[in-house]
């Protein structure tokens, strides 16, 4: 079946009330926390209510947004790259891994701080946790933290046929799809060599135009592959912008 994640929870307070009613009411699987702005303290302990009935997780924050701590070379003014210039660094190998694997480790660190707990399960806003470097990195938590029993990896690819098929019936971004596609494929398998449980398939590119109703979105649900996982995000701060297009 379809695992309904929402991710960005703790982003704004309106971004974090709207997922927790959305998951008040049954409508969500999972919710992905950045734990890296001010109100995450507050919006944790409000998630307590929630933490039997949905997974709960960690969205590493790596790109547009500020950084936790000091990052000299990475967010020299304290705020992290445009996903651009990350997508091209991580590709030519130049990025500060050292850097970078503290951020992620404090990010984890605050998540854990606030949930009394380790996540459910991690990923990365706008899918960076796929990014050639940064993988490996998030491969090496699972080996120093994490409990690979305890806690699984949303990857973002998929098949490539079933991303062509639902094309015309779910309003799908194709080229978008593709390429987030090609740059997850490394994470599933090294997940896969490691022994990390992941999803086994993702349904998080979407068009988002208004002549699709919600209901048609939706409508072949029960027909998606078990281990789907989907996505939903939402706008709230200056700079930022929807993790799946």
């Amino acid at each position: 079946g379809l695992t309904i994640c929402a991710d960005d929870y703790g982003l704004a307070p309106g971004v974090s009330r709207a997922i927790r009613s959305l998951a008040g009411l049954g409508r969500l699987s999972a919710i992905s926390c950045m734990t890296g702005f001010p109100e995450w303290p507050t919006e944790a302990e409000r998630l307590r209510d929630l933490d039997a009935d949905v997974d709960i997780g960690l969205h590493l924050v790596l790109s547009d947004l500020p950084a936790t701590g000091a990052m000299p070379r990475t967010a020299p003014n304290g705020r992290l790259p445009r996903l651009g210039k990350l997508l091209v660094d991580s590709h030519l190998g130049v990025l500060v891994l050292a850097e970078i694997e503290e951020e992620m480790n404090r990010q984890l660190d605050a998540f854990e701080a606030r949930m009394g707990r380790r996540p459910d399960f991690i990923d990365g806003h706008r899918h960076v946790h796929s990014l050639p470097g940064i993988r490996n990195l998030v491969v090496g938590l699972f080996e120093a933290r994490l409990d690979r029993n305890e806690t699984w990896l949303r990857v973002c690819s998929s098949s490539r046929l079933e991303i062509i098929r639902r094309r015309q019936s779910d309003g799908h971004a194709l080229p978008q799809a593709l390429l987030i596609d090609q740059l997850s494929r490394p994470l599933s398998r090294l997940a896969k060599a490691n022994g990390i449980h992941t999803n086994e398939g993702f349904r998080g590119v979407r068009r988002f135009v208004r002549s699709l109703d919600d209901r048609d979105r939706f409508a072949s649900a029960d027909h998606v592959p078990s281990g789907t996982c989907g996505c939903g995000a939402d706008r709230a701060r200056s700079g930022d912008r929807p993790p799946c297009p």
